[in-house]
């Protein structure tokens, strides 16, 4: 190793330094904001594979208002927002595609990567509904 490639790994630690740096203070701002949502992060994370990063990503999509009265009223209403249930398209008999579509990204993955973590907890049982 030479100086030049001294040079480049220490370019590198600094900047790794610095995005860690980044990262906690996001933390640290993140953390402070859903102080007055606690009580709901308890109960998103009382659902199977929730842990307290997807609550939270999950809280923030659905703009924390599930009330009757708000824009998603009841977990169907979130399920098809978030475009993780199938469609169910029949017509005279006929079935057609019940390809979900594209819906948010952010919650679709959220639940998508929970799904297949939770299925490897002790104690998780992920039923299909």
């Amino acid at each position: 190793m030479n100086d030049h490639h001294r040079f480049l790994v220490r370019q590198a630690l600094h900047y790794t330094r610095y995005i860690e740096k980044m990262v906690e203070e996001l933390d640290t701002e993140i953390a402070m904001k859903l102080k007055p949502y606690e009580k709901q992060m308890e109960l998103a994370c009382t659902v199977s594979g929730i842990r307290r990063v997807s609550a939270a990503t999950i809280l923030a999509e659905t703009r924390m208002n599930m009330s009757p009265e708000g824009p998603l009223p009841d977990c169907h209403h979130l399920a098809s927002w978030a475009a993780i249930c199938p469609g169910n398209d029949e017509s005279g008999g006929t079935h057609r595609s019940g390809k979900t579509r594209q819906g948010q990204p952010l919650v679709a993955s959220c639940t998508d990567t929970n799904g297949l973590r939770g299925g490897g907890l002790e104690g998780v049982v992920l039923m299909a509904a």
